[in-house]
């Protein structure tokens, strides 16, 4: 079967071919800028890779006045005159020196124990370790491991001599991770 032919459209039914606008090159508006954070105070971590209890610390309530709250680490550092930089490089050599004394428990590697401990370390001006706490009780036997290796790390280096304290507290997070 053949279809039938199509008929000519008439002269004044053909449509005159209408010219587009001029394209027009849309630039995007530039984004702006990423801000810094504002620096917030907060109690110190050695620089150790992706240390969870450094990064997720809740914002101290609005109604207390800072000089009610204790300070601690790099804020301490800081507020007494000491650079943020020389505060990290004195607490990324605790995390050095800790670190090198830490021993796995026999039982933590068996039962595939992982964590991170965080201490806090109170060090005399002369390095000497005056006192270590930890931060959590369980699990028990990372807790004790990581006490033991603050004590055979001690003691420690004298505090930066800008800070001019007798004493000054850290907290130094203690990581185990099964490889």
């Amino acid at each position: 079967i053949e279809a039938p032919p199509v008929p000519p459209l008439p002269p004044e039914a053909k449509k005159e071919a209408v010219p587009l606008p001029p394209t027009v090159a849309v630039r995007p508006e530039p984004k702006p800028e990423p801000q810094p954070p504002e620096p917030q105070p907060e109690a110190p971590a050695a620089t150790a890779p992706n240390p969870p209890a450094a990064r997720e610390r809740p914002a101290p309530p609005a109604s207390a006045p800072p000089e009610d709250k204790p300070r601690k680490g790099i804020e301490t550092g800081v507020a007494g005159g000491t650079s943020q930089e020389e505060m990290s490089r004195y607490i990324t050599t605790l995390f050095t020196m800790i670190d090198a004394k830490k021993a796995y428990p026999p039982q933590s590697l068996q039962r595939h124990e992982q964590g991170t401990v965080t201490v806090t370390i109170k060090i005399a001006a002369d390095g000497k370790l005056i006192d270590v706490t930890p931060s959590a009780e369980e699990p028990r036997r990372l807790v004790s491991a990581s006490l033991d290796a603050v004590r055979k790390a001690a003691p420690f280096p004298p505090l930066p001599s800008s800070l001019k304290k007798d004493e000054a507290d850290f907290q130094v997070p203690v990581v185990y991770k099964l490889q």
